[in-house]
């Protein structure tokens, strides 16, 4: 992730952020609109008011509005408040809608988090959200559709830690997890036709079903599961045998092989190419039926229509 610079200009430091900072933590917010992080630093900078932060972020791109070392009015805590006076701010950009746009303008956000961390020497307890300084309900979509604690985890993730332990039934969920989280996940994905074992443990099986199924129903396949996924797998009908819902899928590989089973020990019957769509009848541990009779193909090269 690369962070591109559109600073302050010193003509707008007595209105912007006047005051020399030595930071001690990040804050976190939500913008209230769907503008990118391009847009809103341009509009910021391009009034007189005294509203600033150091960085916004969007699912694309990280702009870098403030100097760290100089302090931003965005908490809400009055000119010698601590949000205000010692806090490095961002900005999480298209939290009106939010969405899949959203959540992963959340996860720059994560990333940039980590890395303010890392390179301060900080601990997570140093990342407080707006809510902390003034009482305003900022970021209101991670506390409304996620959680406080999902984002830390986020934050977490980026610096290699374990995620913090909770009684949530659906919490984020990454490669090398463990747990009775797991566990549910792998029990939902084994009713779309996977076939993992139950163990709890979220190694190259479970992740590769993961992705297979974000594909499969047109979320981005980073084998991430947070809201987005986990609203799909709980509201995704059984994929048996009996009463399978049919559906169709369209190649994304240049050649793909059509197999006589579900798996790369069965014999190749024929090919197929990209752009082809077909009819999937049935789903065993992440291939697909085609309701040709020709064979089983991989799902995992294919995207949902």
């Amino acid at each position: 992730m690369t962070i591109r610079e559109n600073l302050c200009p010193d003509s707008k430091y007595k209105t912007k952020c006047p005051y020399t900072m030595a930071p001690i933590g990040v804050c976190i917010h939500n913008t209230a609109n769907d503008a990118t992080a391009k847009n809103e630093v341009s509009y910021m900078l391009g009034n007189g008011n005294k509203v600033s932060y150091h960085y916004a972020v969007d699912d694309k791109e990280i702009v870098h509005a403030i100097p760290d070392n100089r302090n931003a009015w965005h908490a809400g805590d009055g000119g010698k408040g601590t949000g205000n006076r010692k806090y490095i701010s961002i900005e999480i950009c298209y939290s009106k809608s939010g969405g899949a746009r959203f959540e992963k303008a959340m996860d720059n956000a994560a990333w940039l988090t980590a890395k303010l961390l890392r390179d301060h020497g900080w601990g997570i307890a140093n990342v407080k959200k707006h809510q902390d300084f003034s009482g305003k309900y900022c970021p209101h979509r991670i506390l409304d559709d996620y959680g406080w604690d999902y984002f830390l985890n986020l934050v977490r993730a980026e610096l290699g830690q374990a995620p913090e332990s909770t009684e949530d039934t659906t919490p984020l969920l990454l490669y090398g997890y463990t747990g009775e989280a797991v566990k549910r996940l792998q029990t939902i994905l084994n009713t779309q036709g996977f076939d993992l074992e139950v163990d709890g443990s979220f190694g190259p099986a479970t992740l590769a079903a993961v992705k297979a199924f974000q594909e499969n129903n047109g979320l981005d396949p980073d084998g991430k599961v947070g809201p987005l996924t986990w609203g799909k797998l709980l509201n995704a009908a059984p994929a048996t045998a009996s009463g399978f819902a049919s559906y169709l899928v369209r190649v994304t590989a240049a050649v793909l092989n059509v197999r006589k089973g579900p798996g790369t020990g069965y014999g190749i019957s024929t090919t197929i190419r990209k752009g082809e769509v077909y009819t999937i009848v049935d789903a065993q541990g992440g291939w697909g039926k085609l309701k040709s009779g020709a064979g089983w193909i991989n799902l995992a090269y294919t995207a949902r229509k």
